[in-house]
C-alpha cells in the first residue's frame, strides 16, 4: 500500500534483445518481459508549483490537478497542499 502515501508505484522487467533498441519496434521490445519487481519513488511537486498554485488561489483561479499518477497517490498530493 505505497501509493496512499504518495508512493509512486514502477514496476521493473527485462528481456534480452537481439539488436541494439533503436532498430527494434517499441511495441515488440515491452513484450515478454520477465517481471523483477517493484519499486517506490517519491516524486514530490516542484517547489514553485506551491507558491504558483497558492497566488492563483489568492487571484480566485480555482486549480485542478491533472495527473497520470495512481487516484490514491494524487489524492495523497492533493491533500497536503490542502
Amino acid at each position: 500500500m505505497l501509493a496512499p502515501k504518495g508512493v509512486r508505484v514502477l514496476g521493473v522487467g527485462f528481456r534480452g534483445l537481439t539488436a541494439a533498441p533503436t532498430d527494434q519496434d517499441p511495441e515488440k521490445v515491452e513484450r515478454d518481459l520477465v517481471f523483477l519487481g517493484l519499486v517506490g519513488m517519491i516524486d514530490p511537486p516542484r517547489p514553485e508549483a506551491r507558491v504558483a498554485v497558492a497566488r492563483c488561489r489568492t487571484a480566485g483561479i480555482r486549480t485542478i490537478m491533472v495527473t497520470g499518477d495512481h487516484p490514491d497517490t494524487a489524492r495523497y498530493v492533493a491533500a497536503d497542499w490542502a
